[in-house]
């Protein structure tokens, strides 16, 4: 076989398995004995030391009359005879060949790339590099699987984000990727350690453990140099909305500032203008050229349909991962990193918070927080500490004091069904049934309980995050709130009763003098409209509202409209209902997490608004 023979051969199997090239290729030859032709039923070993169990790719070239050459696979591990292939003999000739590993891809020119019918149909085998970036469960921005252990992806992705306060994770050999489920070819992997090169504008991400390599997990292996053939050249950007990624195609143009490389979206490509795009998106654009794919630059891009893309080159990565493979890694996430997560971490990084797991609802995309050992883990928490925020009881039961659950009805029935007393105190509250069933409502600031005990200020202190605080007095050495709901209620809540005093105002746009407004009232915690019932009012009856509203000395005079918009007249409030537990208990409250007033718009022929002004 000659030279050139040899070297074609050699690179037409490298590329028929998706490589670029043949690093190296050299000749042998096999010589087929005649007991290992009489024995191939046998699990016997020939002379290349290779077991027939494992398949073996056997290539080879016959060459015919006319001198052409033709390719022939034989799948099967087999014993090659004779009789079976032309111009063999008991002495083969064999090429062995070592594939340099950067992708290539075999684009047929009679295809038109461009439709994303044939786009969505090809994508998902072409592009085997594309890494999707995860913090916490949340998908950031696609990157680019640089080597089994690298990540290649825009700084602009983690500008927010560290290694020991969010769980980053990467995603691999899912091109169509679903919220919620797993694809058949997934491959997830924790990040413990990231480099930023901040010339090139990208950042390296270490995978804590190496990625396997397989038909939809390939990495893109970055050699020396790349030829600069941009006519030839094939570029394409992919991102990704709620379930579907997309690519768009790219090709290079010459007019570009210094350090910058720009690119011009083909013509019938529109996957920039995807109305799921996030408003600002950004990653790595990879090219095709002779020697294979490559990662030729990083870009941020706004989501306005625009033509052009000025990316950052990110010159040569090969040295960068050589010199970082070398070096141990700092601050590794084994040492580093704080999870907050108490409850189970799905695959991609998302946190099921407790109470929600093993709850018979599916939350993760792999089924992980209603697995067997989340619950054992779940139950052993419990266990020791029973009173925990994510061990809540069941729908219709409540949670006694050790932890146990009882049925709702059981709770002040006059017999002890918790064991500790807990079920029958002496004095019920409403904030005492509360506190078994939903303690998460006890001090949030919102009003549950009709006689006020979930929100008492002597116990909540200033707990909520939303309340009103009470001034107190010199004296006073805590602070007190009371949830806005009980603000202007007609009950003194605040130890002094600051809660009831400031019930009344002026409300003006901003810029109107001092005085002048629109007469409102706060009810519930909740300004609106005062209603007068009549449009006109006396000068005495003007002074009485002044001082009503904190002007001394009464002089009022009414205006016309601020033109300002209409304000909401009506509030609404809402109600307690009487929940029967059993013949000896019934409590109070209302079932809602809303605020207890709100404002309605409604026209009322006795209702008007006063503007006036105040000196």
């Amino acid at each position: 076989m000659q030279i050139e023979t040899q070297e074609e051969t050699a690179i037409h199997i490298c590329r028929y398995l998706g490589f670029s090239s043949a690093n190296r290729y050299l000749m042998k030859y096999i010589n087929m004995q005649d007991n290992l032709v009489n024995n191939v039923g046998d699990n016997k070993k020939n002379k290349r030391d290779i077991d027939v169990k494992i398949p073996v790719h056997f290539s080879f070239q016959s060459e015919n009359n006319n001198h052409s050459l033709r390719n022939i696979i034989i799948e099967k591990p087999e014993i090659i005879k004779e009789e079976c292939v032309p111009n063999i003999t008991r002495t083969c000739m064999t090429l062995y060949v070592f594939c340099d590993h950067s992708l290539f891809t075999h684009f047929n020119p009679t295809q038109d790339l461009r439709t994303s019918k044939n786009m969505e149909e090809i994508s998902t085998f072409m592009w085997p590099w594309v890494a999707k970036l995860y913090v916490d469960g949340k998908f950031m921005c696609t990157g680019v699987l640089v080597d089994l252990s690298w990540v290649l992806i825009s700084h602009n992705c983690l500008q927010s984000y560290n290694l020991s306060h969010h769980y980053i994770s990467v995603l691999l050999g899912s091109h169509k990727t679903l919220h919620s489920t797993i694809g058949p070819y997934e491959q997830v992997y924790q990040i413990d350690a990231k480099k930023d090169l901040y010339r090139s504008r990208v950042i390296l991400l270490h995978l804590k453990e190496p990625a396997v390599y397989t038909v939809m997990v390939k990495p893109m292996v970055v050699t020396s140099s790349f030829s600069e053939d941009t006519k030839n050249t094939i570029c394409v950007a992919v991102g990704q909305t709620k379930n579907k990624t997309f690519n768009v195609l790219l090709k290079e143009t010459d007019d570009c500032d210094l350090h910058n490389r720009c690119f011009i979206r083909q013509e019938g490509n529109d996957s920039m203008c995807n109305p799921g795009v996030e408003p600002q998106w950004s990653g790595i654009i990879s090219c095709h050229t002779k020697q294979g794919w490559y990662p030729a630059a990083s870009f941020i891009q706004h989501n306005d349909c625009s033509n052009r893309i000025v990316g950052t080159d990110i010159g040569n990565l090969k040295h960068e991962i050589k010199y970082y493979e070398e070096k141990p890694l700092i601050y590794s996430v084994d040492e580093n990193l704080l999870d907050e997560c108490q409850g189970t971490r799905c695959q991609r990084g998302m946190c099921i918070e407790l109470r929600n797991v093993c709850d018979g609802v599916t939350d993760c995309e792999d089924a992980a927080d209603e697995s067997k050992d989340a619950c054992r883990k779940k139950n052993d928490l419990c266990a020791l500490d029973p009173l925990n925020r994510g061990c809540e009881c069941p729908v219709g039961q409540l949670k006694c004091n050790n932890g146990r659950c009882i049925l709702k009805e059981l709770f002040k029935d006059g017999h002890d069904d918790c064991g500790d007393g807990t079920d029958e105190p002496g004095h019920t509250k409403c904030s005492d049934y509360l506190r078994r069933v939903m303690p998460s409502r006890l001090c949030d600031g919102i009003l549950h309980c009709h006689d006020r005990s979930d929100e008492d200020p002597m116990f909540c202190k200033c707990h909520a995050k939303r309340g009103f605080k009470c001034t107190g007095s010199s004296t006073q050495t805590e602070d007190y709130c009371v949830a806005l709901d009980m603000v202007c209620d007609g009950v003194r809540d605040c130890p002094n009763g600051e809660d009831e005093k400031n019930c009344i105002g002026l409300s003006a746009p901003i810029g109107t003098p001092h005085g002048t407004g629109e007469v409102t009232i706060r009810s519930h915690g909740v300004w609106h409209s005062k209603c007068y019932s009549t449009q006109n009012h006396t000068k005495l009856k003007l002074e009485a509202i002044c001082r009503e509203v904190g002007f001394i000395t009464g002089h009022a005079k009414q205006l016309p409209s601020l033109e300002i918009p209409q304000q909401h007249r009506k509030i609404v409030v809402d109600t307690f209902s009487d929940i029967v537990l059993n013949n000896n208990t019934k409590v109070k409250l209302r079932n809602s997490n809303a605020p207890m007033a709100r404002t309605v718009v409604e026209e009322n022929e006795n209702c008007y608004p006063v503007f006036i002004e105040c000196l």
